[in-house]
């Protein structure tokens, strides 16, 4: 769909059903990133705030990384972090979690030093907390761990496999193109150790 038309649509949603608050998430995001409007990055970062008032997930993580990125904000990794504490992981449901940790895991490239190292514990807690509460999405950024072997984790491309492969049986994107991309490794078609194994287990 024309990217004009999805604006006036997600418009219109929101004068007849004001209450829809996955529309009007969508509506900020489409004024942040200027798709189909003009970027207006305070329409979007008022938008988020209200949401966030109304404990809406999506856009409590998108206030925040607003925060890391910079984007109509001014850069602050303090305010961002108080995000995630004070809200993000208040809330403690699995999908909160989850965007908690994402954020701990974008903040620890954007810090160096014991930070960086503490940011990294704190994203991988968060991660199995949110595996814990069923959110198997979370399951991806456990993946990216034993993949590139981050934290204290050792590379392990089995146990990469298997969180990936869960994070793909629930549609996460990333996950089914980080599996499709490790079975068609000549080390996977030779046997990946118990990945082969783990892949006749979904």
């Amino acid at each position: 769909m024309d990217p004009s038309q999805v604006f006036k649509n997600a418009l219109e949603v929101e004068k007849t059903n004001p209450n829809d608050l996955q529309n009007r998430f969508g509506l900020a995001c489409l004024f942040l990133y200027g798709i189909g409007t003009e970027k207006n990055g305070k329409k979007a970062f008022d938008m988020f705030s209200e949401l966030s008032a109304k404990k809406n997930v999506s856009a409590i993580e998108a206030l925040a990384n607003m925060y890391i990125e910079g984007q109509y904000v001014n850069v602050n990794l303090e305010k961002a972090e108080e995000i995630i504490k004070e809200q993000l992981i208040k809330i403690n449901s699995g999908k909160s979690l989850n965007s908690a940790g994402s954020l701990y895991y974008k903040l620890l490239f954007k810090v160096g030093g014991n930070q960086s190292t503490l940011y990294a514990h704190k994203a991988f807690d968060l991660f199995n907390k949110a595996v814990e509460l069923g959110y198997e999405e979370a399951n991806y950024y456990l993946g990216e761990y034993y993949l590139f072997g981050r934290n204290t984790c050792l590379i392990d491309e089995n146990k990469a496999y298997f969180h990936y492969k869960k994070a793909a049986l629930v549609g996460h994107e990333d996950a089914i193109s980080k599996v499709r991309d490790i079975e068609k490794t000549q080390k996977f078609k030779q046997g990946l150790g118990l990945a082969k194994l783990f892949s006749g287990l979904f």
